[in-house]
């Protein structure tokens, strides 16, 4: 049956942590900037702001008795009263009665203005029988001669229209010591900062998550794939190369890796292909191999990628000394099969190979010696330079698209179209997360 790739991946809470882990130092970046920002805004735009107020409440006698009808119509007359305070008549008695003009070295009518965009009026509710009046400047003496000016006018305003004592002044006369100062916050607009650009860091992050092919684990393969991902068991490394690298996420065991690839493929047969989007192919099939062979499988590795023959490199071999898969192609003599444990051989290509390799040519060798192994993986150059796959479909039992940290995930299934119009099935994938 054709294995065809679909992505089954939903976007849960666990990506969204791993969009944080992937891009954290970004997302710390953009909100350290951000919490600076803010901060440099708030010292250099924010002034401190002075407030002072004078409270007033309608005397509800003076409207007919202390009722409930009574108390309606002074909360009306409140709510009459917030609407008279930045009225012209209202400004230009207060800068008359308080000589602001004089005071604030400016003529009459820019006193009016400027009184008119510090003031501001309101009730605590809608059925008060109080209403406040509010003075806020950026300047301590221009409040204080505000409110100052302001409380009295008020009264006498109403008083002019009403005359009966409705209104009864609140606060008394204000001083320096009654104006209240509110100095700018930078911490705060910082700590904003730092959120607006946490926020938007990440929300950048999560639409570069989503929209990258990139390979990053074995969650992203699965979830693109959809198909089987084998992961690099390290023990491999540490065996035959110098350097160590940790697995980004230990999916198999080391048996259980290469028996997962065996046992996807068709009727239990024996011949795994593996075939690269990059140059991963070689620790696939050494990776297979080996642990394979480890279980004791007697098993052969058939390099047959002249482009890069590494294979033979991982294993310490001489290909000067061996005769190689080339030659095989080229006059027909038997390679040479290098013993590299109890159970693991291997065919290399010779130093002075060239070109690529055809899969007829291993259709033939796999005749001739396959049936001595329980297990042959075979090592093949990039799937789009190959001219007869057609071929693999009779020779492959099974085939494994090997691919390494950080190649695209798109490209896997540009490969898997590519062998499937060729009647070769992708049983897996095999993940090297360096």
């Amino acid at each position: 049956m054709e294995n065809k790739m679909t992505k089954t991946h939903e976007f849960d809470l666990k990506d969204l942590w791993r969009v944080f882990l992937s891009f954290w130092l970004i997302i710390a970046i953009l909100t350290a900037i951000g919490g600076v920002g803010g901060g440099v805004y708030s010292l250099l735009t924010d002034k401190t702001v002075y407030t002072a107020y004078a409270s007033f409440w309608v005397n509800a006698k003076s409207v007919g008795g202390v009722s409930q009808s009574s108390t309606m119509g002074a909360a009306q007359l409140a709510t009459n009263y917030v609407e008279l305070a930045d009225t012209t008549a209202l400004l230009t008695r207060a800068v008359k009665d308080g000589d602001l003009a004089s005071k604030w070295n400016t003529t009459e009518d820019r006193a009016v203005k400027t009184l008119g965009s510090m003031i501001s009026a309101g009730k605590t509710d809608s059925d008060s029988i109080m209403f406040t009046v509010y003075i806020r400047s950026g300047n301590a003496q221009m409040t204080y001669d505000a409110i100052s000016a302001v409380q009295q006018s008020m009264i006498t305003v109403i008083n002019d229209v009403n005359d009966d004592g409705e209104v009864i002044r609140v606060a008394e006369v204000y001083s320096m010591d009654d104006v209240y100062v509110s100095r700018p916050s930078a911490i705060k607009k910082a700590v904003i900062g730092a959120c607006v650009g946490f926020v938007l860091s990440y929300a950048l992050a999560l639409v570069v998550f989503m929209l990258d092919k990139r390979a990053r684990s074995t969650v992203d393969v699965t979830s693109e794939t959809g198909l089987t991902v084998v992961s690099l068991p390290e023990h491999f490394y540490g065996k035959h190369l110098t350097k160590r690298i940790s697995p980004e996420e230990a999916v198999c065991s080391y048996i259980s890796a290469a028996e997962r690839v065996v046992k996807l493929t068709p009727d239990g047969r024996k011949t795994i292909a593996i075939t690269p989007t990059a140059y991963a192919d070689p620790d696939a099939a050494l990776s297979v191999a080996e642990i394979y062979a480890g279980n004791g499988k007697r098993t052969l590795v058939v390099e047959c990628d002249s482009r890069m023959p590494l294979i033979g490199e991982m294993l310490g071999v001489d290909a000067e000394s061996t005769v190689g898969l080339d030659k095989y192609v080229s006059d027909g003599n038997m390679p040479t099969v290098i013993n590299v444990d109890d159970c693991l051989d291997t065919i290399v290509v010779g130093r002075d190979g060239s070109g690529y390799l055809s899969i007829r040519h291993l259709k033939s060798l796999l005749e001739k010696i396959g049936s001595e192994y329980e297990l042959v993986v075979l090592s093949l150059p990039s799937v789009e330079l190959m001219t007869d796959l057609s071929i693999l479909s009779e020779i492959a039992d099974g085939n494994v698209i090997s691919i390494s940290f950080g190649d695209r995930t798109d490209d896997i299934e540009k490969v898997n179209e590519q062998l499937s119009s060729l009647g070769v099935t992708v049983n897996a994938v095999y993940f090297l997360p360096i």
